[in-house]
């Protein structure tokens, strides 16, 4: 049965190709209906299944979680995934994601031994923290860092009120074009204009509808949460 697994961290998306065989061991549940993708166009695709894995990065371990779909195309994906980025290669058949010359294994059981376990779906910037780069040579281990970096916490509820946000918001790269959309006319970018988008700007254009500026500062505010500030790169770097 030829699926496609929709691996989605909330802040970056990777589509992998394989067959599901009778005797998978990994379990799959019915997806439920918050189980879904939004393309750039605003459209949902549904997902039919959901696993949860835990990935192993060095000692850290990290729940994620599995959808499957039955297509996804490159193109109508909002969000890129680091992995793609990075040619990376998920093998499930060896359980193992391969980038490059290097190997890090998923892990589907938790080792009480480790240091603690982590839902990366909810705290994404501790995959920057991660030990999967105190192997690499040092050209490796800083691209994979910079790019690591892309998927920072990008919205906030608490922040520092002595700082200038709307000004850093304002010369943020990622909001390079978000920004001035708010302030004139409030138009979303057009799927077009998002292909060249950074990956952050993509995560926050997803969330277009909710986007509020107050007294020139950027804000996401959804139903029955808290005004969350969309954090500027120089706040996070």
């Amino acid at each position: 049965m030829e699926k496609m697994v929709l691996i989605d961290t909330g802040a970056s998306t990777l589509v992998v190709r394989r067959s599901f065989v009778s005797n998978i061991k990994v379990p799959l549940g019915p997806a439920s209906r918050c189980h879904h993708l939004i393309t750039t166009d605003g459209s949902v695709i549904q997902a039919q299944f959901s696993t949860t894995l835990t990935l192993q990065f060095g000692g850290l371990l990290c729940k994620q979680r599995f959808l499957v779909c039955d297509y996804i195309t490159w193109d109508i994906i909002s969000r890129v995934d680091f992995l793609r980025k990075n040619r990376a290669l998920v093998d499930f058949s060896t359980s193992c994601v391969l980038v490059g010359r290097h190997i890090v294994p998923i892990a589907t059981t938790v080792n009480s031994k480790c240091i603690g376990t982590v839902d990366a779906s909810n705290q994404l910037s501790v995959i920057v923290k991660v030990s999967i780069v105190s192997h690499l040579d040092r050209h490796t281990r800083d691209r994979v860092v910079s790019v690591l970096m892309e998927f920072r916490d990008v919205f906030e509820e608490n922040t520092d009120s002595e700082v200038d946000w709307g000004t850093l918001q304002a010369a943020d790269p990622d909001l390079a074009l978000v920004y001035p959309r708010q302030q004139h006319g409030n138009n979303k970018p057009t799927s077009q204009e998002m292909k060249d988008m950074t990956t952050v700007a993509r995560c926050i254009c997803v969330k277009w509808g909710h986007l509020r500026l107050c007294n020139d500062v950027l804000y996401l505010m959804e139903p029955s949460k808290p005004p969350r500030l969309i954090v500027p790169r120089a706040k996070t770097s």
